[in-house]
């Protein structure tokens, strides 16, 4: 449930058309290579960028969890 209501609170911060592969590939969902708190959902030609909710990361289930459980190691993305 804590899971459910931290992807809820997420916020909206902009859509891109990808010209060619979205940032994810094939996956409709990915971390920012740098920003731990950042992800990516990708749907056909284009990638819109989300905010984890304060005190979140964004996880390798594709949830925002919190922080203290996800580890954020940002050259691990690259």
């Amino acid at each position: 449930m804590q899971n459910f209501l931290a992807i809820c609170l997420i916020l909206s911060l902009g859509i891109v058309t990808c010209n060619g592969a979205c940032i994810c590939g094939t996956a409709p969902f990915c971390r920012h290579p740098e920003r731990c708190e950042l992800f990516y959902q990708c749907t056909g030609q284009s990638q819109e960028l989300f905010k984890c909710a304060t005190g979140s990361y964004f996880s390798d289930y594709f949830v925002c969890a919190n922080a203290a459980d996800v580890p954020c190691v940002p050259s691990k993305y690259n």
